[in-house]
Parts: C-alpha cells; sequence; structure tokens
C-alpha cells in the first residue's frame, strides 16, 4: 500500500515536468531505477518499500522525494 502510494506521488511529478524536453525531443525527466530498499516501522512492524528514483538528464537538480517516507 505505501508502494502504491509513492508511485502515485512519483505519476504526479513525472506529469508536472512532462514538457520539459532535450534538444533531441526526449524527456528530460525520465524514471530511472529504484534506490536501496529502506526499512520502514509501521505499528504492524517493519515493512521495506522499494523507493524510485528519477533520471534528470540537464543537470538542474530535480530529485524525487516522497513526502509519505522519511529523508
Amino acid at each position: 500500500m505505501i508502494a502504491s502510494a509513492v508511485e502515485a506521488e512519483l505519476a504526479v511529478m513525472l506529469a508536472r515536468f512532462a514538457d520539459l524536453r532535450l534538444d533531441d525531443g526526449r524527456q528530460t525527466v525520465v524514471r530511472n531505477d529504484f534506490l536501496p530498499e529502506p526499512r520502514i516501522q509501521t505499528g504492524i512492524g517493519d515493512v521495506s518499500v522499494k523507493v524510485p528514483k528519477l533520471r534528470e538528464r540537464n543537470g538542474n537538480g530535480i530529485h524525487f522525494n516522497s513526502t509519505l517516507l522519511p529523508p
């Protein structure tokens, strides 16, 4: 359930930057694999969550940080 919410956050962010394009027409901000899985403590115990990461091809410093997970 946490992973689904994080994926939804990422989808919103990717949609926000969808119009940014490189000179060759490719998107500037794209999904790029996953970060190492953090262990999150919940009321039912520890869970690990796959957190997706972004690649920003122009080096403008665009990063994805979920508001649902600790930094």
